[in-house]
């Protein structure tokens, strides 16, 4: 594994723990962190993030930007290498995106 995705795969895991014990989502609402892509040069990191049921997934986008700067603060204190990346997050439609085939797949077997 390379350094970059060494430090991508830590970043995911890092961040995945911290809205674990640290933000209260709504009841029934799963959030995972399902990437993080660094720039090349290290300094930014985009955080994928998808929500089930999806309905809650706008509620959920705004809870994670609130709490960004704690998760970059998070981040800072657990990373060692520099520069550290400074974090955003975006929103990942393809969790939905299977859940709505797979209701439509449902629908064609009825």
């Amino acid at each position: 594994m390379h350094r970059e995705e060494q430090l991508e795969h830590y970043l995911q895991k890092t961040v995945a723990e911290f809205f674990l014990k640290n933000i209260e989502f709504p009841l029934e609402t799963l959030v995972t962190v399902t990437k993080v892509e660094l720039s090349k040069d290290r300094r930014h990191g985009l955080i994928w993030v998808s929500v089930l049921p999806d309905a809650f997934g706008p509620e959920c986008a705004k809870i994670i930007r609130h709490n960004l700067y704690f998760v970059q603060g998070e981040v800072n204190r657990k990373v060692q290498t520099r520069p550290i990346p400074r974090l955003s997050v975006k929103m990942d439609a393809g969790p939905a995106y299977s859940e709505h085939i797979e209701e439509l797949l449902k629908k064609i077997d009825e």
